[in-house]
């Protein structure tokens, strides 16, 4: 996962980074939880975190049978923060974003760009404005590195 800062004049503190992922197979049912843990950002910067994420209770047989029939199985990512921009001149916004993933029999994601998260594909609606835009690196290709 990469969270790009684009403003070149703000520094960013970000407050603990929740992540859900979500097998949407109709019910839209959570399968893994993560937290990042609070972390600044200088201007321009980048920073990437590679973690592992334990799911729990995917109805795998319902994603094999969809995938071996031809389509595609959908997951989800939703992401909320809390994030301050400059230090000491603070503005706080709390931010809710996410993004469909397709994934096909392979197992991987079927675009083979980043997969940008954003407030317009959010389900769970949006709190604060966003300034700048993060980025998720979805690939199961990433675990094998």
């Amino acid at each position: 996962m990469a969270f790009v800062n684009i403003e070149d004049d703000h520094r960013v503190h970000y407050g603990d980074v929740n992540l859900t992922f979500s097998y949407d197979g109709g019910n839209n049912k959570a399968v893994g939880n993560y937290v990042v843990r609070s972390f600044d950002q200088g201007w321009l910067d980048v920073d990437y975190r590679r973690e592992v994420v334990e799911s729990r209770g995917v109805p795998w047989e319902d994603a094999v049978k969809a995938v071996t029939n031809g389509s595609t199985v959908v997951f989800r990512v939703d992401l909320a923060a809390r994030i301050e921009f400059d230090l000491f001149n603070s503005k706080k916004k709390n931010v809710r974003i996410g993004a469909d993933v397709a994934v096909d029999g392979t197992g991987l994601k079927l675009k083979r760009e980043d997969i940008r998260l954003d407030s317009t594909a959010s389900r769970r609606g949006v709190l604060g404005t966003l300034v700048l835009f993060l980025c998720l690196l979805v690939t199961w290709q990433c675990f094998f590195f």
